[in-house]
């Protein structure tokens, strides 16, 4: 009996296993496909901005202009998700 109580949670605890290393696949696969479409849009942007301030002169000026902009928007959606989960976290406290 005791050896089937172990056995029994052997297994679970190897589904548990099993679910957080998918888990965690699946967060560094989604992150690096994040990573790799940030690093398309900065180069995209970049481009814009040398289209925009094409005098090397203003070069500088850029810089701090597209710093500037990423800036901006990376408060601005950390901010909407972050609203965007708190909303969802409430929504689940409210059902237990």
């Amino acid at each position: 009996m005791a050896k089937e109580k172990v056995i029994k949670k052997t297994k679970k605890e190897i589904q548990e296993l099993r679910r957080q290393l998918v888990n965690t696949v699946k967060t560094l696969a989604v992150t690096s496909l994040g990573l790799v479409a940030a690093l398309a849009w900065n180069e995209a942007i970049q481009k814009l901005f040398e289209v925009v301030f094409p005098n090397k002169a203003n070069s500088l000026v850029a810089m701090f202009t597209y710093a500037f902009f990423i800036t901006a928007i990376i408060v601005f959606v950390t901010y909407y998700l972050t609203k965007l989960a708190g909303g969802i976290d409430e929504k689940d406290e409210k059902k237990k």
